[in-house]
């Protein structure tokens, strides 16, 4: 068990190691973008390079409204609202296809009761890895959500898009079916997360031509991708 132990904490290093090296590599190709297309941080970032880590990345939805035209070439800050739109389209759609898979487990595992020890163990195991991907995704929506109150408040590049996206509870994340103690089936009510009509993304013609956020019925449920996704969570 010690020489186990040992193993996965070495393991577990070298994933670490793995993952700061991957992230300091797209730190640069991110700084080389943003010199180019937001020289208005050129002083800024000249500064963090001093630093052993960024302050911050100094995206557009980090820029007050002033220093997102001020700072970024023309049509990036509309260009980044247009990526979180899609990418809390996406992340909603996830939530819903995580839930589903949570359920019918569930399900399955209703029907089909055990008691042997390892039927148990490996049953929590896929909860709990499902239960942590749908957390990683309401923190993708989240934060995609906040980028785009801070890159477009009035609503004006994309009309109605707040009601759309609206904020994310925890208590949003249930359905599609009743939970397995709930026991008021007659007052239920499905979440607002599985109610919402399939949207494209509405920004004036003069901008360029939006992406279709991810839906259902187009995204890959198979579980390889869904891991792949998930370790790049700020991707």
């Amino acid at each position: 068990m010690k020489t186990k132990g040992k193993a996965a904490t070495v393991r577990d290093q070298t994933e670490l190691v793995e993952l700061r090296n991957t992230l300091s590599k797209d730190i640069v190709e991110l700084r080389q973008a943003q010199r180019i297309y937001m020289p208005g941080l050129n002083s800024l970032l000249e500064a963090d390079e001093n630093l052993d880590e960024p302050t911050k990345l100094w995206l557009p939805s980090e820029l007050a409204q002033e220093d997102q035209v001020g700072w970024c070439l023309p049509g990036i800050p509309r260009l980044k609202l247009r990526f979180q739109y899609t990418q809390a389209d996406g992340s909603l759609a996830k939530i819903r296809r995580l839930r589903r898979l949570l359920q019918s487990h569930l399900d399955q595992k209703a029907k089909h009761l055990s008691h042997i020890q390892q039927n148990v163990t490996r049953g929590k195991g896929i909860f709990g890895g499902v239960q942590g991907r749908i957390r990683r995704a309401m923190m993708r929506y989240r934060h995609a959500r906040q980028a785009m109150l801070a890159l477009n408040p009035s609503q004006e590049l994309s009309p109605g898009w707040a009601r759309h996206f609206r904020e994310l509870a925890d208590a949003d994340i249930r359905g599609p079916g009743c939970e397995p103690d709930d026991k008021s089936e007659g007052r239920y009510q499905l979440s607002w997360i599985w109610l919402l009509p399939h949207q494209t993304v509405d920004f004036p013609s003069n901008t360029p031509t939006a992406a279709t956020p991810v839906s259902d019925s187009s995204a890959n449920d198979s579980v390889s991708s869904i891991r792949k996704d998930d370790k790049h969570l700020f991707h």
